[in-house]
């Protein structure tokens, strides 16, 4: 009897307590991918990162030495630069900047770098993608938004370079604009964020999917402004990349060419908001021979060191961007970038003094501990961007003023400036005299 049962009848039952467990078993498994990811999203929320698309994750990779150009998505809007056959290593004798990259645009060839794959802290930098996806939502650019203290108290807390917008003005998106591009200003990022997706979390989403779409497979956001966070990178070849992309929208391009800019006249600022770009504040733009800076924004955090994405143009048009990233010093990014374009044709004479040379120099210097010595003394930190508030003096706009951009003469002698009389008394735009900012 015992004998017929196992064979009649444990068989089948064995069989049916197998499934059992199997499928017990699958459904553990199930329940368990659904904790961690429920315990994901959780971790996400506390820490602040916004919720992006999945593809935005795979493709920004935290790596030190950045992710293979052949990863780049294949229908991204722009292509990864190749490396030239003769690219030109950057080293201590030239820049202090850790990293750097000079792309031609006409080759799309990567023609002088120094770490140029590898992760670093974009500071406002970040702010050109900011910009980006501003004017790609808001076709109104007099389209006003009202700044508020929830807005501006927090910045302040933080320490952010500000444009210097008051609580219950209402400013159009066009000086928002222009407060973002030229004063760094962080209530003005923000203000753009807040427009665009109704939250800084839900714009940021966007700044990442846009830099999936162009092909940045190196680069993450986590806020519009550039304030440090561990898990906001890029790298020099990727804010070349974004910068190109950029010198496309000519509206965007007209803001980071410009030098002064009057902002329109509210009850809080009846004269305006004098802004002034970080940039050409501290050079012309047409230091090097056969050379013109057209562009430019800037960059600071302790973790970043001072950097420089630019946009500039030869004797024939041919288009350059140049990146330098954490350097040495309140002046240190600028020399780095008139070093770098110098590799072109001839270099660049980094200067000591206020004194011109008497003879046009044939290479850049040996060293640019020159730099650093320009910088002694020089380093009041009051200012800086994205470090500590900037208050813009309120005074009158030149006349002109948002064409008055130094960058529209193509290689003159004289420095590109409208007014010679303001040109004459601008001593902060002398890149050998004090500069109050670093932004």
């Amino acid at each position: 009897m015992n004998k017929e049962y196992k064979s009649g009848n444990v068989k089948p039952l064995h069989v049916a307590l197998s499934v059992c467990i199997i499928g017990v078993a699958a459904l553990s498994i199930a329940l368990s991918g659904s904790i961690s990811k429920l315990k994901s999203d959780g971790d996400k929320a506390v820490q602040g990162i916004a919720e992006v698309p999945e593809a935005t994750y795979e493709t920004a990779l935290p790596v030190e030495s950045g992710a293979p150009k052949e990863d780049a998505i294949q229908n991204a809007s722009l292509v990864y630069p190749t490396v030239s056959s003769d690219v030109k290593e950057l080293d201590d004798s030239l820049i202090l900047a850790n990293y750097a990259v000079l792309v031609d645009l006409s080759t799309n060839q990567i023609i002088a770098e120094r770490n140029p794959d590898t992760k670093l802290y974009p500071a406002s930098m970040s702010k050109v993608m900011t910009m980006i996806v501003a004017l790609e939502h808001l076709s109104d650019l007099d389209t006003t938004f009202t700044m508020t203290s929830d807005i501006l108290d927090p910045l302040k807390v933080e320490g952010a370079s500000l444009a210097g917008f008051s609580d219950g003005e209402k400013v159009t998106v066009k000086d928002l604009l222009y407060g973002c591009g030229l004063s760094s200003g962080a209530e003005a990022t923000t203000a753009l964020a807040i427009l665009v997706s109704g939250s800084e979390s839900d714009f940021v989403a966007l700044m990442n999917q846009k830099a999936q779409e162009l092909g940045l497979v190196n680069t993450h956001f986590n806020n519009c402004t550039g304030l440090h966070d561990e898990n906001h990178y890029t790298t020099a070849t990727d804010l070349a990349m974004m910068m190109e992309y950029a010198m496309q929208n000519e509206q965007l391009k007209t803001i980071l060419s410009t030098y002064q800019y009057t902002t329109s006249s509210t009850d809080q600022h009846p004269n305006g908001v004098q802004l002034e770009s970080t940039t050409f504040e501290k050079m012309y733009g047409n230091e090097v021979e056969g050379m013109t800076i057209v562009a430019g924004k800037t960059g600071f955090t302790d973790e970043a060191g001072y950097c420089l994405l630019s946009y500039a143009e030869d004797g024939e048009g041919k288009g350059y961007i140049c990146v330098a990233a954490k350097s040495q010093g309140r002046k240190g990014a600028i020399y780095d970038t008139l070093n770098i374009y110098g590799t072109i044709d001839g270099g660049y004479y980094a200067p000591t003094t206020t004194e011109a040379p008497t003879e046009a120099p044939t290479q850049a210097p040996a060293t640019q501990q020159q730099a650093v010595e320009d910088n002694q003394g020089d380093a009041v930190e009051d200012n800086q961007e994205d470090n500590v508030q900037q208050e813009p003096e309120q005074t009158e706009a030149p006349a002109q003023a948002e064409t008055d951009a130094p960058v529209q003469d193509q290689g003159g002698e004289d420095a590109p400036v409208a007014n010679d009389d303001a040109q004459a008394n601008n001593q902060k735009k002398d890149i050998n005299s004090p500069v109050e900012s670093a932004a």
